[in-house]
């Protein structure tokens, strides 16, 4: 506290670099950063490894420093004696210096804002053994301005010849994050799981500080390639175990993707054709007019919610004597198919379960409905179902579905709907051992 910086910010005026001088007057123990207030008022907040490359700059620069004070020491005398400035030009220039301290406070309050607002990522890193894996790994939460703490975690597998219990050490991790965020209309959220690949961590030892490192990093996740950059520095332990590190980093990516891949273009009137089936439904659509079969439909990885099951039909009789056919989809439900993939068993507890069932009634004599049919023709129509969410079980109506023949030999999943999120088009397949994907692509809320 009350050391003296000195750090260069573009000048508009001048259009250029000059330097502005401050002083170290708060440190914040939780959130570990410097309060640095310059010698107009104005403010910013820095990491200890920042404020250390202030000052090393400044020392290097010491020495040029006093020739340049001492050189401009006698020109000022000199211009003292030779000329005398009128009370006007004097006001000219308070005016001026107080217009350039006025563009820097713009300039550094944005720049403090965009550095408080960067995602930040607090976590340990230790070394684990789980599983006869030999590891280092980085866990904890991350948090975005206002928004609730999601975990993320980071992992870096050892070769045989590395030191496990040797840390910190750099190399390249793959890990991911619970990303929470919106859908549709409603004011719900969901959340998902986003892989991260190839991120590059460096530690470098902070001078004077043999407990403490300044951490840099690059990688890659579905948003875009991403910088990380922060502190890490070693726990007091009683026993003296040098295992782990509390690890604070900020993120800013450098290239952005678009986290929700576009709604597919095909025209909705297909997925209304379902709808006027009637709940009875018919059976799949063998093509399109021309008789031509259309490739399976696309697969969204990410970014659009996914429902993956089981499709199967049982046979009711009525009291009338009519055969009745209950055609049931059953399975699960994520924000993402590789959510879903990633854990079939739910044993994070991301996915939910989901029901959709059409029911009909055919007679006896209806061919396509014989009793030893084993992989029957799916049925096109208005679908009922449920699906939970947070321990909720949210009904849904009328869900038009239409099934079409592919060039594959099995199903592609057409449709539309609606339910608490929002209006959504559905796109999918069923595939030749029964099993089911679908694609909800809610639409986006009407502009106000």
């Amino acid at each position: 506290i009350g050391t003296k910086v000195s750090k260069p910010f573009m000048d508009d005026e001048l259009g250029k670099e000059r330097p502005f001088a401050g002083k170290v007057k708060a440190y914040d123990p939780k959130e570990k950063v410097y309060m640095i207030v310059y010698e107009d008022g104005d403010a910013e907040e820095l990491y200890e490894d920042e404020v250390e490359e202030i000052l090393r700059d400044k020392k290097k620069k010491g020495n040029s420093k006093k020739q340049r004070t001492s050189t401009k020491s006698k020109e000022h005398n000199t211009l003292s004696d030779a000329e005398e400035l009128y009370e006007g030009e004097v006001e000219e220039i308070r005016s001026d210096k107080k217009k350039k301290g006025d563009n820097k406070k713009q300039r550094t309050s944005s720049k403090s804002k965009e550095h408080n607002t960067l995602p930040l990522l607090t976590g340990t890193l230790s070394y684990s053994e789980e599983d006869g894996l030999r590891r280092h790994v980085i866990r904890g939460t991350w948090t975005y301005g206002d928004s609730s703490p999601q975990s993320f975690g980071l992992v870096r597998d050892l070769s045989p010849d590395e030191d496990l219990k040797v840390l910190p050490m750099g190399g390249v991790f793959h890990g991911s994050f619970v990303y929470e965020y919106p859908v549709g209309t409603s004011k719900l959220k969901m959340s998902d799981i986003v892989k991260e690949s190839n991120v590059k961590l460096s530690f470098y030892p902070k001078e004077g500080d043999r407990n403490s490192f300044s951490v840099k990093a690059k990688g890659t996740n579905r948003f875009g390639v991403f910088k990380l950059h922060g502190t890490a520095t070693k726990k007091k332990t009683d026993s003296g175990d040098p295992s782990s590190y509390t690890v604070r980093l900020r993120k800013k990516y450098v290239t952005s993707n678009s986290p929700v891949p576009s709604t597919p273009q095909r025209e909705i009137g297909d997925a209304k054709k379902a709808k006027n089936n009637g709940s009875q439904g018919e059976a799949a659509v063998p093509g399109d007019e021309n008789g031509k079969l259309p490739p399976p439909s696309k697969m969204y990885p990410t970014g659009v919610i996914c429902l993956r099951g089981q499709f199967f039909r049982s046979r009711v009789r009525g009291g009338d004597d009519t055969n009745g056919i209950v055609q049931n989809i059953e399975g699960l439900w994520a924000p993402s198919l590789e959510t879903i993939l990633a854990n079939s068993e739910n044993t994070n507890g991301l996915c939910n379960e989901f029901q959709y069932q059409l029911e009909f009634i055919i007679g006896d004599e209806d061919p396509r409905e014989s009793s030893d049919d084993t992989t029957p023709r799916p049925r096109s129509g208005s679908f009922r179902g449920w699906f939970n969410i947070d321990g909720n079980k949210i009904k849904e109506q009328n869900i038009s579905i239409n099934f079409r023949d592919n060039s594959e030999g099995h199903y592609n999943i057409e449709g539309i709907g609606v339910n608490a999120f929002g209006r959504y088009k559905i796109t999918g397949t069923l595939a030749s051992d029964g099993v089911v994907t679908i694609f909800r692509h809610y639409f986006p809320p009407p502009d106000p």
